[in-house]
């Protein structure tokens, strides 16, 4: 069975817990079908990330290196749609 494609619906980095953060902070990336998800794009960059159990949400440490970059992720069910990370 196929699995659907991840959605993400919010970045949350730092003490405001926004999108907006800097190398070495966790961010947690929220949304739908994250089952699986064990990598997070920063632009063409990619980090691993630890999904939840649930599918909710997945969790990754912010690298160096960037200004703004789009943030997806990408699992079984192929690769999420993009929301912008400063």
């Amino acid at each position: 069975m196929a699995k659907n494609r991840p959605v993400i619906t919010e970045l949350a980095a730092g003490e405001n817990g926004n999108n907006q953060g800097h190398f070495g902070q966790t961010l947690v990336i929220s949304g739908t079908n994250l089952e699986g998800a064990d990598r997070v794009n920063f632009g063409a960059r990619t980090v691993a990330g630890t999904p939840d159990t649930a599918g909710t949400t997945v969790t990754c440490t912010v690298p160096s290196g960037f200004g703004l970059v789009n943030v997806t992720v990408t699992g079984p069910g192929g690769t999420s749609n993009a929301l912008p990370f400063y």
